[in-house]
């Protein structure tokens, strides 16, 4: 059984994953907790989250490239991708200083699924592109894949 408790209130996760939201001596499934009451789930390392509103899952399927030419466009950065890493990327987007409008030398690729991202983390990284070896990793934004008011312990160390 994993719980957390603060001050009187205590919410429990059993072996089964069924999650239990106890107030005093009252306890409640927590699709029925009371609005006005906060709710704290611990996370991987223990700490408290709070819940009251639901969570929402994450995925990683974005991959962040650096040290890109400064005169690489979006559009060359995503037909390499695809020409080098066999998955077409759903958004690529450069960061630009916006005060001169000019490439930081950096982007991000977003893709439709986790494994589509980590092949192209796997494959891109190290490749060369107008003369400069580039470094990909996964991004450290995550897409939102759900929403909900009943809350779901979210995993925050598994690694991508």
């Amino acid at each position: 059984m994993l719980g957390l408790t603060s001050g009187f209130s205590s919410l429990s996760l059993d072996q089964s994953h069924q999650t239990a939201y106890s107030v005093g001596y009252n306890s409640y499934p927590v699709s029925q907790v009371p609005q006005s009451t906060a709710v704290y789930a611990p996370n991987a390392h223990q700490l408290p989250v709070n819940v009251t509103n639901g969570v929402v899952q994450t995925e990683q399927r974005s991959i962040h490239i650096s040290n890109l030419p400064y005169s690489v466009t979006e559009e060359e950065l995503k037909r390499f991708i695809n020409r080098k890493a066999r998955v077409v990327p759903e958004t690529v987007s450069l960061h630009v200083d916006h005060s001169t409008g000019k490439s930081k030398g950096s982007g991000v690729a977003g893709f439709s699924t986790v494994e589509e991202a980590k092949s192209a983390v796997n494959v891109l990284d190290k490749y060369t592109l107008k003369g400069k070896r580039l470094r990909v990793r996964p991004d450290k934004n995550a897409t939102p894949i759900t929403s909900a008011r009943t809350p779901t312990i979210v995993d925050s160390t598994a690694r991508y």
